[in-house]
């Protein structure tokens, strides 16, 4: 998906534990995150989706699934989480980002620099 998405243009950080992303997402900002809900320990995946949603509220979050979870598939909804069932064609992620994006207005003090590093920036 990394490849994929860089292709697209987006710039891609990716984190290989729960615990790497949550350091990502205490230190840096993210337009978009897409994340696995389910990970090794059953519920780290719904606990990070609850910490992107408190400190990052503006991102959308996109959270992939490989099985129909359906507790841990509603709270995540309820906490505004896109969720995408495993197999899943990635072009279906781009779309989904393009079409919750559209319109989306940046701060009136941003600068050029700022939108361009921000159009397309995923964790």
């Amino acid at each position: 998906m990394q490849h994929y998405l860089e292709n697209e243009n987006f710039c891609v950080v990716t984190s290989a534990t729960v615990y790497g992303a949550f350091r990502q997402i205490v230190t840096r900002d993210f337009d978009v995150v897409i994340t696995d809900l389910h990970t090794r320990r059953t519920r780290d995946g719904l606990r990070l989706v609850t910490a992107i949603r408190h400190l990052q509220p503006e991102a959308l979050i996109v959270a992939v699934s490989d099985s129909l979870d359906m507790q841990q598939a509603v709270k995540a909804i309820r906490l505004g989480v896109d969720v995408i069932v495993k197999p899943f064609d990635v072009q279906e992620v781009v779309e989904l980002i393009d079409a919750k994006t559209k319109g989306f207005k940046w701060p009136p003090n941003a600068n050029a620099e700022t939108i361009v590093a921000k159009d397309r920036r995923l964790a």
